[in-house]
Formats: C-alpha cells, structure tokens, sequence
C-alpha cells in the first residue's frame, strides 16, 4: 500500500469518526438531563468531518492530475 493511499484511507476513517463521534454528540445532549458541552462538541466534530471531506475532495483532484504514480 502507498503512501498515497494510507492517507486516503486514514481520511476515510476520521471522516467516519468525527461524523459518528459528531453525531452522538448532538444525539446525546439534546436530552433534558444533559450537560451542554456535548452539543457544542458534537457540532465542531461535524464541521470537522465536513471540511475533511473537503480537504479528501481536494486531495483526490490533486492526485487525479498529477497522477498516481508521481
């Protein structure tokens, strides 16, 4: 496996850990009993996932011109 394509899986798990973690954030602190960083916390990991997904976008079209191999 390249380096190249370590990092496009590696950004594929944090991508799916900052939604997932982003998620249960915003899930568990909108009950009524729950302390208010949660939401907060699950809001910035979402955002985070975002502009990952972005940064994997631009990544992808780097390498699409450049090419695999270089």
């Amino acid at each position: 496996m390249s380096l190249k394509h370590f990092h496009i899986f590696f950004m594929f798990i944090c991508i799916f850990l900052l939604v997932g973690f982003g998620a249960w954030g915003i899930a568990t602190g909108r009950q009524p009993d729950a302390e208010s960083w949660r939401v907060t916390m699950g809001v910035v990991l979402s955002v985070l996932g975002v502009a990952l997904i972005g940064y994997l976008v631009h990544f992808l079209k780097k390498i699409k011109k450049e090419g695999w191999e270089s």
